[in-house]
């Protein structure tokens, strides 16, 4: 009965990248912040349902305003957000959302610690030179790292910013629009913008410490 319009995802993945050898439940986990805005298409909704899966959603606002209500707990995934005064069909409004993610093994979101040995295939091992998170949503995971309305008819417009430690690189979908160097511990974020709806099995996320290489040809 809504209609999900953009999307605006951050996330602090400065924690999982710091793993190494092993990725203790301390240290699998992370904060983010989601902003939905979204329009009623059928009804002047009381309550809106936000699929969330192993997320704890620890505060939300509505338009920018703290919702003092208390949450009621998750049914199959799903998070019930009451709304105070309901919007009337087809005005947009937007519900932002402080999480935590507190998973304990890799769905929707993974993490691979540095020096972890992985198999390259062909009875090739190697191991990480350095840590790996990535995000894969297919088919209805993206719940499992940021709320949503993880229904692939839903398509919308989307922006993803991450936080990772110094050295590291993230990536998304979309343009990159700039890169902002946090003072306190040389930190980067990295944001990105993609004003194609997408559904939300398409977006991603993924930061480590890459290798560039690059050519030029005419």
């Amino acid at each position: 009965p809504y209609d999900v319009l953009s999307m605006n995802i951050f996330m602090d993945w400065r924690t999982p990248l710091s793993a190494v050898d092993s990725i203790p439940s301390s240290m699998r986990t992370y904060k983010g912040i989601t902003s939905m805005t979204i329009v009623n298409t059928e009804s002047a909704l009381s309550s809106v349902i936000i699929d969330v899966g192993v997320l704890r959603i620890d505060s939300v606002f509505i338009n920018g305003v703290y919702n003092a209500q208390n949450l009621p707990a998750k049914v199959f995934q799903e998070q019930s957000i009451p709304i105070p005064t309901p919007f009337p069909v087809n005005q947009p409004y937007t519900l932002t959302f402080h999480y935590t993610y507190v998973g304990t093994f890799n769905q929707g979101f993974f993490v691979y610690p540095k020096n972890r040995l992985v198999n390259m295939g062909g009875g090739i091992t190697d191991t990480l030179p350095a840590a790996l998170c990535y995000t894969m949503s297919e088919p209805i995971n993206a719940r499992d790292w940021t709320p949503c309305n993880d229904a692939p008819y839903d398509k919308n417009k989307c922006a993803i910013s991450i936080r990772v430690p110094e050295g590291n690189y993230a990536t998304s979908n979309g343009n990159q629009d700039s890169i902002r160097t946090h003072s306190e511990d040389n930190s980067q974020t990295f944001f990105y913008s993609d004003t194609t709806p997408i559904p939300t099995y398409l977006m991603i996320g993924v930061a480590s410490k890459f290798a560039y290489w690059s050519d030029e040809y005419t």
